[in-house]
C-alpha cells in the first residue's frame, strides 16, 4: 500500500473513531441526566407527602440547608425542567450523530428510527374510531 491510500485509511479510522465517540459520550451524558432526573422526582414525591414538615432539610453543594419547602419544590421543579429538555436535546443529538456514524461506515440509515410518538390528541382520535 502507498502512504496517500494508508494516510487516507488513517483518516477514514479517525473520523469513524471520533463519530462513534461522539455518540458513546452522549448516551452517557443522557444516562446521567436521567438519573438525575429520576432522584429529583423522588424528592418532589418525598416533599408532596402531607406528613413532611414545611421546612425541611436539603443538601445543596454539599452543604446541608434548612429550607422551606414549598421553594424547594419550585427549585426541584425548574431543575427536572432544564433536565428533560436536555435530555430531548441530547437524544435527538445522537439519533443524528448515529445517522453520521452509519453514513461514515457505509451502511443504510435505521428505519423507523426518527419516529415520534403519539400525542395525547392522536391516541384519543385513534382509539375513538374504533
Amino acid at each position: 500500500m502507498d502512504s496517500v491510500r494508508l494516510a487516507k485509511l488513517f483518516r477514514d479510522l479517525e473520523e469513524l473513531e471520533a463519530a462513534a465517540e461522539k455518540v458513546v459520550s452522549s448516551q452517557e451524558k443522557c444516562k446521567l441526566y436521567e438519573m438525575n432526573r429520576r432522584k429529583s422526582q423522588e424528592a418532589l414525591n418525598r416533599l408532596n407527602d402531607s406528613h413532611s414538615p414545611n421546612v425541611v432539610w436539603a443538601c445543596l453543594s454539599h452543604q446541608f440547608f434548612k429550607v422551606p419547602k414549598d421553594g424547594l419544590k419550585t427549585a426541584i421543579k425548574s431543575d427536572m425542567n432544564t433536565l428533560t429538555t436536555e435530555i430531548s436535546s441530547l437524544r435527538n443529538d445522537i439519533k443524528r450523530d448515529l445517522e453520521d456514524l452509519r453514513k461514515l461506515e457505509g451502511k443504510d440509515p435505521l428505519k423507523g428510527f426518527n419516529l415520534k410518538p403519539l400525542t395525547r390528541d392522536e391516541v384519543s382520535a385513534v382509539t375513538g374510531i374504533y
